[in-house]
């Protein structure tokens, strides 16, 4: 398969990781866990998808308390890839129990979160091929 085009860090002006957050990796990733922000979000401009991976690398670290970003690979509406955490021998906080396998977020709410949701985004062709060719 054609390697994608991956947008860097700087392309989305991420914080640099607080390393006194870091935990070390306890194995090897085995795995692509696959990830919605589980907030509506269909934009496709640049500068929006940026403010919203902004956003959660600023909840991830203000709030979470995360040394970074806890994905590893964001991917948008327009099917963009960004690099998001780095891959190396420090775990992510992603999915509790899987931190040190490898965490994808599509942005987009994927599935209602109550019965008043009934207008959830929709996985387009582009995340999806997004998708495959990240795995």
């Amino acid at each position: 398969a054609e390697k994608p085009t991956i947008w860097s860090r700087t392309a989305w002006n991420a914080t640099n990781p607080n390393p006194d957050r870091l935990v070390a990796r306890t194995r090897e990733p085995v795995r692509i866990i696959f990830h919605h922000s589980a907030e509506k979000f269909s934009d496709t401009d640049f500068s929006d998808v940026v403010a919203e991976i902004q956003r959660i690398q600023t909840w991830h670290m203000a709030i979470k308390g995360k040394c970074d970003i806890a994905y590893h690979f964001i991917i948008d509406p327009a099917g963009r890839i960004w690099t998001g955490a780095e891959i190396d021998d420090h775990q992510r906080g992603h999915a509790e129990g899987y931190f040190d396998d490898i965490g994808v977020l599509i942005l987009g709410n994927f599935e209602p979160e109550d019965e008043n949701d009934h207008n959830p985004n929709t996985l387009n062709s582009n995340q999806k091929n997004a998708m495959i060719a990240l795995s």
